[in-house]
């Protein structure tokens, strides 16, 4: 009787419509109260030099602390010396830029290694949606006029301080930058629970050289010291969320990501009516491959925005001699943008997936490189001269983790007699 009752009361509310429903209400009460923490660690060592290689570990977190997904990064300071260009700064996206190379452990087993991981992840970033890049000065991706922010930050001799916005931001950040730390365990997953996991997650991270971090001109002599390098993140102290999560952990979890492998380098001729490429990738299975062509720089004047798109017409694809089975006549230039966009739009897999059609408007006119998956050969023509050939493939991993025993099912253990 109760329930019919109810469904007579649902179907009489409904009539009223949205607005007019007397049981209508914008706020649901949560009911779960947290505390919650910005953490700041200062990472030992503090300070590096190009080249060389830094070791970030996650710390130890108490029993009922989680980390905030999207919310881990390292920070850190950087300083200019020069000689006689005053007017030296550094490149756009610093907090990718500055990281030739990232390698991701957990419990000291490579989960994934990048090399030339300044490229990737900058081409990636050149897919933030108009709104995204004027909420990333932190990350060092400037959207004033002639990057004059940047300048102000840097404390660069041509800088202009008329402008109010660029002001207020060199005085808010000085010449602090972030690297985002976004693998998928810290930022699409479920909040990253450290006592659950059992083993540490840790990064490597490889600097650049001066010439590809610097701008500058007529000072060869121009270099970067970094300092003041800090672990960031927002963790939150409740118990009933850590014990949620750490029963997932209990079971057979699974945590699914991209694994990213820079396959490899070359040069190639501008002036070449095709290319041969051959790849062999370690992976039972793949999602894709990306080309980025880059012209070659002089030093010290990188534009990390900056890619080549060569007239390619079209692109054939033979895995172990059989042809590719979607574009077995070859892919034409009219369908690349439908492949790339798959995995860095409009992907469900895709950090960017609801945005894509905005996306499509920005870029599509600007960046049109294509992914695929072994052996291609692509009609292309241009101008004379060289062309760096950067070639990353993307396959499906996933990482087990380490069943876990209950409290309570580890007392039962303790107390069931030995046999």
């Amino acid at each position: 009787m109760r329930s019919v009752q109810y469904s007579r009361h649902t179907m009489a509310s409904s009539q009223y419509g949205r607005k007019l429903n007397p049981h209508h209400r914008l706020r649901d009460p949560l009911r779960v109260k947290g505390v919650r923490q910005s953490v700041v660690i200062t990472n030992n060592p503090s300070t590096i030099d190009q080249n060389q290689q830094l070791l970030v570990w996650f710390p130890n977190l108490g029993a009922h602390d989680v980390i905030v997904p999207g919310t881990a990064r390292l920070a850190f300071t950087i300083t200019l010396h020069h000689t006689t260009d005053a007017n030296r700064s550094v490149v756009q996206n610093l907090g990718r830029a500055v990281v030739k190379k990232t390698v991701i452990k957990i419990n000291g087993n490579e989960v994934m290694s990048v090399d030339d991981s300044d490229v990737y992840y900058c081409y990636n970033d050149l897919w933030k949606t108009a709104q995204e890049p004027a909420n990333s000065q932190y990350q060092s991706i400037d959207t004033s006029m002639d990057r004059n922010a940047t300048k102000r930050w840097i404390g660069a001799g041509d800088a202009s301080a008329d402008n109010a916005t660029d002001n207020a931001i060199s005085a808010a950040c000085g010449n602090r930058y972030y690297i985002p730390l976004d693998f998928e365990l810290l930022e699409s997953h479920m909040l990253f629970y450290q006592s659950a996991l059992s083993d540490h997650l840790e990064y490597e991270l490889t600097f650049n050289d001066y010439s590809r971090v610097i701008t500058a001109t007529d000072d060869a002599t121009v270099r970067y010291t970094i300092d003041n390098i800090g672990l960031e993140y927002d963790m939150v102290t409740q118990p009933e969320l850590a014990r949620m999560i750490r029963g997932q952990h209990a079971g057979r979890l699974a945590i699914l990501y991209n694994r990213v492998l820079r396959h490899r380098k070359i040069v190639a001729n501008k002036s070449d009516t095709l290319w041969n490429i051959n790849l062999n990738v370690p992976a039972r299975s793949m999602k894709g491959i990306l080309l980025l062509f880059e012209a070659p720089a002089v030093a010290f004047a990188r534009n990390t925005e900056a890619f080549y798109i060569p007239k390619i017409t079209k692109v054939e694809l033979t895995i172990e001699g059989v042809p590719n089975q979607l574009y077995s006549q070859g892919m034409r230039s009219y369908q690349f943008w439908d492949e790339v966009k798959k995995f860095f739009a409009a992907s469900p897999s895709s950090k960017r997936h609801p945005r894509w059609r905005r996306l499509q408007k920005t870029w599509h006119w600007q960046m049109s490189p294509w992914t695929s998956s072994s052996t291609a050969s692509m009609p292309c023509g241009w101008t004379s001269g060289q062309l760096m050939m950067t070639s990353f493939t993307a396959a499906a991993g996933a990482l087990r983790m380490p069943r876990r025993v209950s409290p309570s099912r580890l007392q039962k253990l303790q107390r069931m007699p030995a046999l």
